[in-house]
């Protein structure tokens, strides 16, 4: 059984409760299993996301791409994003809202090599897949966590064909 005092969570094995009175929908732990799924979200257009969805993982399955655009940066939120349909036409965009940058590393694989992009935590607010240099295939992966209200922390892998370039941009 989990439980909380003075507002930090402990494990407590053999814990006896008490349900008389509660209401039927109250959340509870049974024979010390707890289940938790993170929620999986296939779009079928651009996105743009919410707070309540942070934790979650996003799919890029349209050929055609899709723009997810990311909340105002509150640290904390995270989202991960999965290409599960190679981007041949556009391409597959996760955007901040302009007042954020983007740091951290982005491998971009191609062939036989591979090289890390970083983002720069000054004007890069754009990661553009589009399906060769950049990354974009099937496979593709990333997270994004803020950590300040300015800066998006980013890494992930990215599969692509061709000479790598960088999925950063500044628009």
């Amino acid at each position: 059984m989990i439980l909380i005092e003075n507002n930090e969570p402990y494990i407590r094995e053999n814990y006896a409760v008490n349900t008389v009175g509660l209401a039927t929908n109250y959340p509870m732990a049974i024979n010390n299993t707890i289940t938790y799924q993170v929620p999986v979200t296939t779009p079928t257009g651009n996105v743009t996301l919410t707070v309540a969805q942070s934790g979650g993982t996003f799919l890029f399955n349209s050929a055609s791409g899709y723009t997810f655009t990311l909340p105002t940066a509150t640290p904390g939120l995270t989202y991960q994003f999965v290409v599960t349909t190679s981007v041949t036409s556009n391409a597959d965009k996760v955007l901040t809202t302009g007042s954020a940058y983007f740091v951290g590393g982005l491998t971009v694989q191609g062939g036989s090599s591979a090289t890390v992009f970083f983002g720069n935590g000054t004007s890069h607010i754009d990661i553009s897949q589009n399906g060769s240099t950049t990354g974009g295939l099937i496979g593709s992966i990333f997270t994004v966590t803020c950590l300040t209200a300015g800066v998006w922390t980013v890494e992930g892998q990215f599969n692509g064909s061709g000479t790598q370039a960088t999925p950063f941009a500044t628009s």
